[in-house]
């Protein structure tokens, strides 16, 4: 048994004629001719790999490289007691271009917007409370400075698994905490999700060809990072303590951050006039525990 899995772990890794063993990338053959084979079937649309280190191991035999980010993943204490909790990102970007795919949009196919919950574990409801809207507006606003321009939230809604077909890690429920509940129930994240996207739109096609902006002057210590567009300046603010902190800044706009509160500001990029401010946290609301009424009979 030992000797298949070692023969097994070769096959998928055993690389192509032609293929360079200096790449910071993988290539092997399993992969290479999935990918092919899908193109024989008919398939024209872009293929990708879900990876899950940025830095290496990158599967290099697709269209596009994709990272998956989940950066709460713990949760014996508060993910707001750990002020790195969305440092990762800060390296998505140079990775990419590292990998030769300065073309590859910043790709995230699994965003976090929950997590599973195992067997005797704390339960769905406890999971939503403990990750609360801040977290997905930060997760997302972390990947929009990193240069994400193409993202899935997983998931975004709960659904159910029967048997298998999840995993044995997990019980049928596949609620995940997300912002969409497996009975419908919406929460405060998906009001933030919502509020963030109205925002979004109206910078969409400028903020999707920013470039970092790493000359630019820090506005404050919660200032992390800036990304230049052709009309517009995004600087991005982060508050990563319990405590709400005052701002030293140039406008008479909200000179504060909430705890854990991200907040891009938007600036004419010539004139530097301060535009447009991402809009505020919802108020917090739970999911409502209960199933939708039945219809009647």
């Amino acid at each position: 048994e030992a000797s298949l899995r070692w023969l097994r772990r070769r096959a998928l890794s055993a690389t192509l004629p032609g293929d360079s063993g200096d790449e910071l990338g993988q290539r092997n053959s399993y992969m290479r001719e999935l990918y092919e084979l899908s193109r024989r079937l008919g398939v024209g649309v872009p293929i990708f790999h879900n990876d899950v280190a940025a830095l290496s191991g990158r599967q290099l035999d697709v269209d596009l490289l994709a990272i998956d980010r989940y950066p709460i993943t713990r949760f014996d204490d508060d993910w707001r007691s750990r002020p790195n909790t969305f440092d990762d990102f800060a390296v998505d970007e140079d990775a990419l271009d590292a990998h030769g795919r300065v073309a590859n949009p910043v790709f995230y196919p699994e965003l976090q917007a929950g997590w599973y919950d195992g067997w005797g574990g704390v339960g769905y409801a406890q999971l939503r409370e403990r990750l609360g809207a801040d977290s997905i507006d930060a997760t997302t606003k972390a990947a929009l400075a990193s240069r994400g321009t193409l993202w899935n939230y997983y998931v975004y809604c709960g659904g159910v698994t029967f048997g298998y077909l999840g995993s044995p890690d997990v019980y049928s429920s596949y609620d995940y905490g997300a912002p969409i509940a497996e009975s419908g129930a919406t929460d405060s994240r998906h009001d933030a999700v919502r509020s963030l996207n109205r925002f979004l739109v109206e910078h969409e096609e400028d903020l999707a060809a920013t470039d970092p902006d790493p000359g630019v002057e820090r506005l404050c210590p919660q200032h992390f990072g800036t990304r230049l567009g052709a009309q517009r300046r995004y600087a991005f603010l982060r508050n990563p303590t319990r405590e709400r902190v005052s701002l030293k800044l140039p406008e008479a706009e909200r000179v504060w951050l909430a705890p854990w509160e991200t907040r891009i500001r938007v600036y004419d990029a010539k004139t530097r006039e301060l535009v447009a401010v991402s809009p505020e946290l919802p108020e917090a609301r739970s999911a409502a525990p209960s199933l939708p009424p039945l219809p009647p009979l």
